[in-house]
Order: C-alpha cells, then sequence, then structure tokens
C-alpha cells in the first residue's frame, strides 16, 4: 500500500498460497476516504481494484476481474482495525456480478508487520445448492464462506 494523499491509497497484492499450487494471483487498485471515523461513526473508503489469475500456460488461460468495494472501518487503537463491507467483482466472460459482505481486523505485529483476518461470504447472491461442491460452505444454499488469513509488510 502507498498513500498517495491523506485521502487516497494504492495497493497491490500477491496471492502468495496460489503460486505454490501452479497460478499467480495478483490485485492492484486505488482506494479512496469518502468519510474520517469520527468516534463510532465509522470510516468509509470506497476502492477500485482489478484482479487477475494465470497459470502462465496461455493467454486463454488467464483471468481479469473488475472489482469494487465499499468498505466501513474502525480504529480501535492505534493500527488495530475492525470492519465490515461488501465488494462486488464482475465475472467478464458472462457479465456476472458477484457481491461479497464480510468482516475483519487487522492487527499490528511490529512497527511495519501486521495480520489481517476475514470472514466473507462469497457471492452471496448466487445460489450453490447444484454443482461440484453442492453449497458445502453456503449459508442457505447462496454463496461460499470463506476465512482469509493474511500478513501485511508497510514499506
Amino acid at each position: 500500500m502507498h498513500g498517495v494523499t491523506e485521502e487516497v491509497t494504492l495497493h497491490g497484492n500477491l496471492h502468495a498460497l496460489l503460486l505454490a499450487f501452479g497460478t499467480a494471483g495478483i490485485d492492484v487498485g486505488a482506494s479512496g476516504r469518502i468519510v474520517r471515523q469520527d468516534g463510532a461513526l465509522p470510516e468509509m473508503t470506497i476502492g477500485l481494484r482489478t484482479i487477475l489469475f494465470t497459470d502462465f500456460s496461455s493467454i486463454a488461460n488467464s483471468r481479469i476481474y473488475p472489482n469494487a468495494s465499499i468498505i466501513a472501518s474502525w480504529e480501535i487503537q492505534k493500527a488495530w482495525l475492525v470492519y465490515a463491507g461488501t465488494h462486488a467483482t464482475v465475472q467478464l466472460s458472462d457479465a456476472r456480478v458477484f457481491v461479497s459482505p464480510m468482516i475483519g481486523t487487522q492487527v499490528p505485529a511490529s512497527e511495519r508487520i501486521f495480520v489481517q483476518a476475514e470472514f466473507i461470504w462469497q457471492a452471496a447472491n448466487v445460489v450453490t445448492t447444484s454443482g461440484l461442491f453442492r453449497g458445502e460452505s453456503s449459508i442457505g444454499g447462496q454463496g461460499s464462506i470463506g476465512m482469509f488469513v493474511g500478513v501485511g509488510l508497510k514499506l
């Protein structure tokens, strides 16, 4: 992440675990603060990013997904955040939109390193009662739930 101004941050992520399975996942984007936290009133942030996945074998095996988000966050202590929000991801191949609400926390591990944990209901607007996984991790036959843990380094 790199703060361009007080309100705008550029960010990028490498999905490292995917590399272990032969797929590269990266995303790049920008976020902008639209409301600053004021006591119980959360900070509100909107974001746009592009997500790319590839297995390096061909362009046909690569996918690009535009993504937009809105997040409410509260700084509980210095650099200790809790947040909730949603993002919408577009699958360009068939013009589908997947809406994924989430909640999470970000806690400092040191001056430059933070740990983030997030619970997400991926594609909550999609019926998953049939298919390969038949809603095994869905809520009411919709979407898929997931828990993600990440580590960030402040440059």
